[in-house]
């Protein structure tokens, strides 16, 4: 069990509204503690460390990123590291993906509009990413694999 420092907090991300209207039942989520998740409320605040994804597996719930994100933020503080991490999740509300693949479709189509999103957060050309962290849990593994493998493309690809 992880032991919460400060007040956890998971703020609703505003996806594109074509994202909001084709994948009606997923979300997007930041995940912050204490005055770190205020930066995802106010969107003139700079968005400047390392993204990281948080995939839930199979019936999992978004708000599993809890315990990693918490771990992380403490160990990065008492370490004095320059570099944060940016913590964000994915809601698919808890659907069972394990036994049918239209749900996997769905699920990866609506990872790489996270992604785009996710990278979209970060408007100083001194913190771009280049890339987003991926933590999957259990089965989502596949969904990551179709992500990185099926042609799908990013910002900076030729095809968009």
């Amino acid at each position: 069990m992880t032991y919460m420092f400060e007040k956890m907090q998971y703020i609703k991300q505003n996806m594109l509204p074509s994202a909001r209207q084709k994948y009606p039942r997923y979300q997007l989520f930041a995940y912050g503690e204490g005055g770190q998740a205020e930066m995802f409320r106010d969107p003139s605040t700079p968005v400047q460390g390392v993204p990281v994804l948080f995939i839930p597996g199979n019936m999992g719930s978004y708000k599993q990123v809890r315990s990693l994100a918490s771990v992380t933020y403490r160990m990065g503080h008492h370490r004095s590291l320059t570099t944060q991490f940016d913590f964000f999740s994915i809601d698919f509300n808890e659907e069972m993906y394990g036994f049918y693949g239209g749900n996997i479709r769905l699920q990866t189509e609506f990872l790489k509009d996270c992604i785009l999103h996710v990278m979209s957060l970060y408007t100083n050309p001194r913190y771009k990413p280049t890339k987003v962290v991926l933590v999957g849990h259990s089965m989502v593994l596949y969904g990551i694999h179709s992500c990185m493998y099926a042609s799908i493309t990013m910002p900076n690809e030729k095809n968009k």
